[in-house]
């Protein structure tokens, strides 16, 4: 089955998926080149802990994509190396397709 949203994935950033913490810091899974739709635009959002934070941008996804963890880095088209604030997953319903949404700090 091919993407219906294959049209709007027109950037590529690239995302190290963050896989735990070790005695000098964070620990990250290898950079991987994933193609979604950036909005760089301010928003308010709350993150895990329920606390309110102004995201920098939100990327969309295919579904199909494995996970992103909540504190991954993004490095967006433009250069800027950011973190996960939160995941989730769009389901709107028929006829909207669905799609994996992050909110970068």
């Amino acid at each position: 089955m091919t993407d219906p949203l294959a049209q709007f994935w027109v950037h590529d950033v690239i995302v190290e998926r963050f896989a735990g913490t070790a005695a000098f810091g964070p620990l990250f899974d290898a950079p991987t080149v994933e193609h979604c739709n950036v909005a760089e635009r301010s928003q308010v959002v709350r993150d895990s802990s329920g606390v309110e934070v102004v995201t920098s941008a939100s990327v969309a996804f295919p579904v199909s994509l494995d996970p992103i963890p909540l504190e991954s880095r993004v490095t967006l088209p433009t250069g800027r190396v950011t973190r996960v604030v939160t995941a989730s997953a769009s389901d709107l319903g028929t006829p909207f397709p669905d799609t994996l949404v992050i909110q970068l700090a």
